[in-house]
């Protein structure tokens, strides 16, 4: 039994669990007919709780692993309150399992909150989606995190209470419509990682399965809540807490235009890059040479290139915002590592 349950501490699967949990209680409870006595094992309800608590993880039950549903007691707490009624009991007929109930409640405390619409639902969110990472389970880690982000622009908590007769679509909406128009770039770099996760890799440039994973661990870290961790997760640095800028790299007047129209949002326009500034989380924009752009992938920042279809004829020719639309230009992020 201290197999299973190291197992599913380690990988969120609970089927090891759930059929060693109810052998044993038949056993018990044979036992206990057999002498006679009253004392019938009660951690059945553990096992139950261990087995609702990994469904909700293995089908991204948000909601119902941090606050439940309606009456329902969220699937985090509910599994808290069972270790805790069980616990006397297992220390006495189970005493190996004692150390990793300990750990188990160590794992799931931080992932229980009273209302999602809180700042304790957000700092659930996000424990859960360093509990992903955790398990290795990167599609899982980002699409929480991307939902964490709409919930954090919902000014109607209509938009993220679900499963409630007040929760609201349309308001659910708004809040994603207020997140694309505060930062874009934020849902154009999950998109990008989704997609590529979600098609299993099939597309022009699928990222490197190693590259892919730091990219869903810095989305992840980058964005923790303010106020501390979020969870048992892997220490991040200092910057990766903090907002990360967007800076764009360009001596020409025609580029610094064509990103406003774009409605770009640029926090510091600079002619040359300054690596020794470049933090984990920033946004580059430019046309870096090679080697650049791979050093700031390295740092954890993201690169995006101003790509232009460029005729032989205009090439070195300074360029407008209107010539540069005419070129077709757009953003393109990159991600590159040096192979040697």
């Amino acid at each position: 039994m201290a197999l299973a349950l190291g197992l599913f501490l380690k990988t969120g699967v609970a089927t090891p669990v759930v059929d060693l949990g109810e052998q044993m209680r038949r056993w018990e409870a044979q036992r206990a007919l057999g002498a006679n006595t009253r004392d019938f094992p009660r951690f059945g309800r553990l096992v139950q709780a261990i087995e609702r608590f990994a469904d909700d993880l293995a089908t991204i039950r948000v909601a119902s692993i941090i606050t439940g549903y309606g009456d329902a007691q969220g699937s985090a707490a509910a599994l808290l309150s069972a270790i805790e009624e069980c616990r006397e009991e297992i220390a006495q007929k189970l005493p190996p399992l004692a150390l990793i109930l300990d750990q188990l409640t160590e794992s799931i405390s931080p992932l229980s909150a009273h209302q999602l619409a809180t700042p304790d639902g957000q700092q659930a969110k996000y424990a859960l989606a360093r509990r992903y990472l955790d398990l290795s389970r990167y599609p899982e880690a980002v699409a929480v995190v991307r939902e964490a982000q709409v919930n954090r622009y919902a000014e109607d908590k209509r938009a993220v209470e679900v499963s409630s007769p007040d929760f609201d679509q349309t308001a659910r909406s708004a809040a994603e419509k207020k997140l694309a128009e505060q930062d874009m770039n934020l849902l154009q770099e999950i998109a990008d990682v989704r997609k590529d996760l979600e098609h299993a890799g099939f597309r022009k440039q699928p990222l490197p399965a190693k590259s892919l994973q730091k990219r869903v661990r810095q989305i992840v870290e980058r964005f923790a809540p303010e106020g501390g961790s979020a969870g048992p997760a892997a220490p991040a640095d200092e910057s990766s807490c903090r907002r990360g800028e967007t800076i764009f790299v360009s001596r020409h007047s025609g580029a610094v235009e064509w990103a406003a129209r774009q409605g770009i949002r640029i926090d510091r326009m600079v002619e040359h890059l300054d690596l020794a500034e470049i933090r984990s989380g920033d946004t580059v924009i430019g046309t870096l040479p090679v080697h650049l752009a791979a050093e700031v992938c390295r740092r954890g920042s993201h690169y995006l290139h101003l790509a232009l279809d460029l005729p032989s004829e205009r090439r070195g020719v300074e360029l407008t915002a209107e010539d540069m639309a005419r070129c077709g230009a757009r953003l393109v992020e990159y991600w590159l590592e040096r192979m040697s």
